[in-house]
C-alpha cells in the first residue's frame, strides 16, 4: 500500500513537469535522506526521489539514469521554481500566459490477478527494455489482431476518466460538459465528491475489485485519464486524492516486489498553427506560444500529442491546411490527433451557422473535408505515422492507451459531472456479462449534491443494462473505428459465445466485402481503406444490428 506522501508526490508531478526546464549538465547541490524520501538538489531546480516502490517515467532519461545508477532510487517529482508559460497550467493557484490546456493520462503496465486468498502482480514487459506500454498491436492495415489486449474472461481491462469540467474561456466549437473557471469554483467541495463517487462507484459496480478477496476474475487497470474541460486547472490536492483513492481499490500487490510503470502521456489542445485560425478557434495563444508549449513538453515527457483541427472554414485551403501538417509532424513526438471541425448543436458555432450573423461561418463542403482528410493521411504517413483511428496516428508504441480501451470494449469508469461509464456485471457468469451503461448528472453543483445525498452523482433513470443488440451495435461503432477493428475473441465475449457471421446480416457482409469496403477473416471484422473510413457512418447503418 502506497502512503499519502508519495501519491501526493506523484500527482504533484503531473503539473510541475509541464513547465519548462534545462538539465542537461546539470549539477547535484546537496544530497538529503529524510525516512523514505531522498531529495537531490539540482541547480536550478530540485529533483525528490523516493525509495524503488514505484518508477515513474515521465522525467528525461538523463535524469532518471544519472540518480537510479547512484543510489538505486527512481524518479517521482520534478520541481522547477519557473511560471508555466501556458494557460491551463496552475501552480498552487497562479497560472501563465497562453491558451493551450493540457490532458494527462496515467498508463499502467501492469496486472492485478486476484485470487482466492491473496493478490499479486503479473508484469506485462517485464522483458522489454522499453519506457513506453508494450503492445503487440500489428502492423496498420494487416489482418493481425493484438487478442492478448481483448477483452476476455481471462483479463478485464478498466479505464478511469476524470471529467474536470471547469476551463479558463469557453470555445465555440466545444460541445463538451463545460463552465467558466473563476472564484466561484469550490475546489475543496469537488475533490471531496470526486472522491465519494470514485470510491462507491468502484465498490457497487467491482466489488470483487483486487482490495478484496472474493473473485478470480482479472481486472487490469489499463489507465487514469483527466480530461475535461480543463484539467489541469484543477489542484494539485484534488488530482492526488484520485490517485490515491485509485491505489486504495487497485493495489498493485501485497508483497514485497513493487514494480507498477507508470507512463504519463500528454496531450495539448493546439487546435491550429496560424494566427488567423486560432482566433477563429477563440483559443487565447498564438502560434508561437503554442510552438514552445510543444518543444517544452517534448523536451520533458516521452509521449507527447497534441490536437488539430482541419477544414475550418470554406475559406482554408488543402494547401494551407498541408502547410500546418508539415510544421505539425516536424514538431510532433509520435502521436497526433487529427480532427474534422463539427457543427454540434448547443455550440456558439452551431448558432453562428444557423443564424447568418455577420459573423457567420462558412462551413467547408463534403469535398474539402475529404480532401483534407486525405492530406492529412498522406502527410502523416510520409513520416512514418499510422493512422490507428480515424482521428488519431502515431508510430507505433505511441498509441493511446486509454482511448485503445474504449475501442476495443473494455470498462471504463466515468467520474465528475456528466461523466459517462460502461461497466461489466457478471452474475456469477464470468463468460456471459452484461453491460451497463451510466450517466452522471451534468451541472457541477446539482451533481455534488447528488453526490452529498446518494454516493454518486449517477441519472437514476439513464443507468440502464444494454440490451444485446445495443451491446453488439455499441462494440461495432466503436471498434469499426480503428484500423484493427473488432476481434472475434472480443465479439463472442460480449455476444455470450455467438461468432460475427452468426449474429450480423451475411448478405451485408458478403456485399461490403465484395467491393472492397470490409474485410472478415480468422481474426475479426474491419474497415480496409481510407475510402471507407470517409463513409464509416454510411456502412454503419448497414453493419449493425
Amino acid at each position: 500500500m502506497f502512503n499519502k506522501s508519495k501519491i501526493i508526490s506523484l500527482s504533484i508531478s503531473l503539473l510541475l513537469i509541464l513547465l519548462p526546464c534545462c538539465i542537461n549538465g546539470a549539477e547535484i547541490i546537496n544530497v538529503v535522506q529524510n525516512g523514505a524520501n531522498l531529495t537531490i538538489t539540482y541547480n536550478p531546480m530540485t529533483v525528490i526521489f523516493f525509495s524503488n516502490e514505484l518508477t515513474y517515467y515521465g522525467l528525461r532519461t538523463d535524469i532518471k539514469n544519472h540518480c537510479k545508477a547512484l543510489y538505486g532510487w527512481s524518479p517521482l517529482i520534478c520541481n522547477l521554481p519557473v511560471v508555466p508559460s501556458c494557460d491551463g497550467v496552475r501552480l498552487y493557484g497562479s497560472s501563465g500566459i497562453g491558451g493551450i490546456n493540457f490532458e494527462m493520462t496515467y498508463n499502467f503496465n501492469c496486472t492485478v490477478v486476484v485470487s482466492n486468498t491473496k493478490s499479486s502482480i503479473v508484469s506485462s514487459s517485464s522483458s522489454s527494455t522499453s519506457r513506453y506500454y508494450t503492445s503487440t498491436t500489428s502492423s496498420y492495415g494487416t489482418s493481425s489482431l493484438n487478442n492478448e489486449d481483448a477483452i476476455s474472461q481471462r483479463e478485464h481491462p478498466i479505464s478511469i476518466y476524470i471529467h474536470w469540467p471547469y476551463c479558463s474561456k469557453i470555445c465555440g466549437y466545444c460541445s463538451f460538459n463545460k463552465y467558466l473557471d473563476g472564484p466561484h469554483v469550490d475546489h475543496s467541495r469537488m475533490k471531496q465528491s470526486m472522491v465519494t463517487e470514485l470510491s462507491n462507484l468502484i465498490k457497487l459496480y467491482y466489488p470483487s475489485s483486487p482490495s478484496s478477496s472474493s473473485s478470480s476474475i482479472q481486472y487490469k487497470l489499463k489507465s487514469i485519464y483527466f480530461g475535461g474541460g480543463t484539467p489541469s486547472l484543477a489542484t494539485i490536492d484534488t488530482l492526488s486524492s484520485i490517485v490515491e483513492t485509485v491505489y486504495q481499490y487497485f493495489p498493485t500487490t501485497t508483497t514485497n516486489r513493487k514494480d507498477l510503470e507508470i507512463n504519463l502521456e500528454l496531450s495539448l489542445g493546439v487546435q491550429a498553427l496560424n494566427d488567423e485560425d486560432l482566433k477563429f478557434l477563440g483559443r487565447t495563444h498564438n502560434t508561437k506560444q503554442a510552438i514552445e508549449s510543444i518543444e517544452t513538453c517534448n523536451s520533458i515527457f516521452d509521449h507527447v500529442s497534441f490536437d488539430m483541427i482541419y477544414a475550418r472554414r470554406g475559406q482554408h485551403s488543402v494547401e494551407q491546411w498541408r502547410q500546418e501538417l508539415k510544421q505539425a509532424v516536424q514538431l510532433s513526438k509520435g502521436h497526433l490527433s487529427l480532427y474534422n471541425l463539427t457543427f454540434e448543436d448547443g455550440t456558439a458555432f452551431f448558432k453562428r451557422l444557423r443564424k447568418h450573423r455577420s459573423n457567420h461561418i462558412i462551413k467547408p463542403t463534403n469535398d474539402q473535408c475529404s480532401l483534407h482528410y486525405m492530406a492529412a493521411i498522406e502527410e502523416t504517413e510520409k513520416v512514418g505515422m499510422n493512422q490507428y483511428e480515424i482521428s488519431n496516428f502515431s508510430i507505433p508504441g505511441h498509441h493511446s492507451q486509454h482511448n485503445l480501451n474504449y475501442w476495443r470494449g473494455g470498462d471504463y469508469i466515468g467520474i465528475g459531472p456528466g461523466a459517462c461509464s460502461r461497466v461489466s456485471i457478471f452474475n456469477n457468469q464470468q463468460d456471459k456479462p452484461e453491460k451497463v451503461a451510466l450517466k452522471t448528472i451534468i451541472h457541477p453543483k446539482t451533481w455534488m449534491d447528488r453526490v452529498d445525498a446518494n454516493g454518486h452523482g449517477l441519472f437514476e433513470d439513464e443507468t440502464t443494462t444494454l440490451e444485446f443488440k445495443d451491446r453488439i451495435n455499441e462494440l461495432l461503432l466503436m471498434g469499426l473505428r480503428t484500423k484493427e477493428g473488432v476481434s472475434r475473441s472480443t465479439f463472442r465475449y460480449l455476444s455470450h459465445g455467438l461468432d460475427i457471421e452468426q449474429v450480423l446480416d451475411p448478405i451485408v457482409l458478403s456485399r461490403l466485402q465484395s467491393i472492397g469496403m470490409i474485410v472478415l477473416d480468422e481474426n475479426g471484422l474491419r474497415v480496409t481503406t481510407n475510402e471507407a473510413f470517409m463513409i464509416l457512418d454510411t456502412l454503419l447503418l448497414d453493419i449493425c444490428l
